[in-house]
This record gives C-alpha cells, structure tokens and sequence, in this order.
C-alpha cells in the first residue's frame, strides 16, 4: 500500500520540485523573495535533501493551482503561459491582465493582509511576467491569493509600469549572475533551524547539517539575539501605535488626497486600503478580502 505522504511526495519529485530553471538559461521570476543559495542550489540541481514538509506542501499549491486554472480556463484565460522568465498563471489578452496565484499559510495570509497586500517580490515577479508579454500602461497586473488553511481569499491589483518592470528585470539578471557562478553562500539573515524559510526548504541539510544536530550557539551569540529581539520589539510596538493612531484619524475619509488614495475595506478586519500613487510606486488596490 502507498501512503498519502508518498504518493504526494512523489508527485512533487516526479513533476520537478522547483525546477522550473532548468527549462531557462536563467533564474525565472518566480525566485524573486527566495532565498539565493537555495535558487543556486535548484539552478545546479543539486539532490534535494529535505522531503518532508515541503514536497507535501508543495504539492497541494500545484494541486490548488491547477483547479484554479481550470475556472479560469471557463472566463477566457490562457493559462500556465511560458515567458523568457517563467511561466504565468493567466492572461487575457482582451482584458489586458495578468494573473498570478499565491496559494499561503494562514500566518502569511494574516500578516500580506496587515501590509495591504503582498510584498515586493510578488510584484516584481508580476511585472516581469509581463515584460514577457509585452504589456504596456494599459495592462494591470493582479495577484489572488488564498489561504490553504481557512479557504479566506483576497485580490489585489496595480497597473503595470515599465519603470518597476525594468528594475526587476536588472534585478534578476544580477541574482542569475550569482547563481551561475556557483551556488551562493548562506545569507547572513538565515539561521537554519526554527528559521522559516530554511524550515521549510528541500535542501535543509545540505546547508545545516542534520536537523536535531544544528544550530549551537555560545552565550555572546544568544545575548547577541537576545538584544536584537528587544530591539526590533520596540520598534514593532512604536510602529503599531503610530499605524492605530493614523488608522483612527482616518476614520470616515474615502477618494484621493494628495499622493494617496483612501478606501474603506469593509472586511472582518474592517482595515483602510491606502493605495500610493506618486513617484512611480507600485499603487495597490484591493477588491476583496474574504
């Protein structure tokens, strides 16, 4: 008998476990946010070490991924689009618009919704899909995400801009740069063991050693921590103050003032949706959030 576990993770092994690279000459824009000693480790397709979560996990986004499509398909989406950097999830050429599906933990779902939408990479990685398709101003770029573990879902969208499409263009010929010269060093803000994104990676061991056996750290290291976490807490409580203490004088506005637009979203969170629109940001819209 094959267990649930196994013909998951052979599925995932079998398909290509983040090996999308080895269909390009370089990094693909899907790369944008991940750690670079793990791209160069797929990029050199290195054994993967570390089955368990993340093959599992993995293969339920592609499973996520592939229903998606199919809805999709029925409102008049090519999907699954090869690009010179990778493969997107939809485009409707009549509708201008490039979709991108990130299927998400709870705890990620939580915190994208709580810095109004997703973060740089996700946008980056937008913008070059559409490089690739030769989208202009008109075009908008949209990011749905879901939550594997509520179903909770929300889409966020910005117009696409050559200026951010350039830039991460520059971005990914520098880290594929890297990437070909050999497999990158360990970033100095990865920790291996009780890190997340090391956690959570298929080459674990290969950087860390054996899980139970890393990290050891002396009494300078630990304080070192220690005082960093005090640090960042203080920072993350001032923050918080002076994001509620803005919150509530923003109650009852809604339009455009200045360089920003104001809109209610009215969510179980009930949150504002501050959209910024000068100097060449990336202006974020949301238009649903359950």
């Amino acid at each position: 008998m094959i267990t649930l576990t196994e013909l998951l993770t052979g599925y995932e092994i079998s398909n290509g476990l983040a090996r999308e690279d080895r269909k390009h000459d370089g990094l693909t824009a899907s790369t944008f946010g991940s750690c670079l000693r793990r791209a160069g480790m797929e990029y050199h397709e290195k054994p993967i070490t570390d089955t368990q979560p993340t093959t599992t996990v993995a293969t339920v986004g592609s499973m996520i991924h592939m229903g998606v499509a199919m809805l999709w398909v029925k409102h008049g989406y090519d999907v699954e689009v090869s690009g010179d950097h990778g493969t997107l999830d939809a485009i409707h050429r009549e509708r201008r618009e490039i979709r991108d599906l990130k299927s998400v933990t709870r705890g990620r779902f939580d915190y994208w919704m709580g810095q109004n939408g997703p973060p740089d990479s996700v946008w980056k990685q937008g913008h070059v899909y559409g490089h690739d398709q030769g989208a202009d101003e008109t075009w908008t770029i949209i990011i749905d995400v879901l939550c594997r573990e509520s179903g909770r879902t929300a889409t966020f969208l910005t117009p696409y801009d050559p200026d951010v499409a350039a830039a991460a263009m520059e971005e990914l010929a520098a880290r594929t740069a890297a990437v070909k010269a050999g497999v990158p060093d360990i970033p100095d803000d990865r920790y291996g063991k009780g890190d997340p994104v090391c956690e959570s990676c298929p080459f674990m061991s290969a950087c860390w050693g054996e899980r139970e056996e890393h990290p050891v750290f002396d009494d300078a290291d630990i304080e070192k921590f220690a005082l960093e976490y005090l640090a960042a807490q203080a920072t993350e409580s001032e923050a918080k103050k002076r994001k509620e203490a803005a919150k509530a004088r923003l109650h009852g506005a809604q339009g455009p003032y200045g360089q920003v637009t104001v809109k209610w979203s009215p969510t179980k969170a009930s949150t504002y949706t501050v959209n910024k629109q000068a100097g060449k940001k990336i202006t974020v819209g949301r238009v649903s959030g359950e």
